[in-house]
């Protein structure tokens, strides 16, 4: 297990699910649940993706259900674990991630926001036009697939986008 930190230091509090399924908090070394992707077969991951691509259409899947890693596991994680939404705000603030009010560009993070402002689901945006407005976003659905999307073709519940980048320092 790694430990993840801020480019300020700050720990991210993350976990990762064990081929056994169990569910370790990475940062306090203990079992915290139980994961239930390991009980499912490719042929019900291969379901699950084809359920999810009909009630959204327009998803590309890009990669199958796994327990590994989340959505801030992916962008955030390396593909390598689950963050937890609570600490999202704060690698965005410790990173440099500055809000986009212009123009986006590919590699750009796209950041959803539930209707209480909370965050709820992030990814990158993978494709612009030449105005630089949002074609396509890549993300990792929860604990299932990994999509390319409109950025509007999401659960109600992941709500308003926001846009972010990376400022190198």
């Amino acid at each position: 297990m790694s430990d993840l930190t801020t480019r300020r230091g700050h720990s991210i509090k993350h976990c990762h699910c064990t081929q056994e399924g169990l569910i370790i908090d990475a940062t306090e070394r203990r079992m915290v649940g139980l994961c239930q992707e390991p009980l499912l077969t490719h042929n019900i991951k291969i379901s699950l993706s084809e359920q999810i691509e009909k009630t959204y259409p327009g998803l590309r899947r890009v990669g199958l259900p796994t327990h590994e890693f989340n959505c801030h596991g992916k962008t955030f994680g390396k593909k390598e674990c689950l963050i937890d939404n609570v600490e999202v705000p704060k690698i965005l603030e410790d990173n440099g991630y500055n809000l986009v009010v212009g123009p986006t560009q590919a590699g750009d993070l796209i950041v959803y926001r539930d209707r209480n402002g909370a965050v709820a689901h992030t990814g990158f945006v993978h494709e612009v036009d030449a105005e630089g407005k949002i074609i396509l976003v890549q993300s990792k659905w929860g604990r299932l697939g990994d999509y390319l999307h409109p950025m509007d073709k999401v659960p109600p519940e992941y709500g308003t986008w926001f846009v972010f980048r990376l400022i190198e320092s």
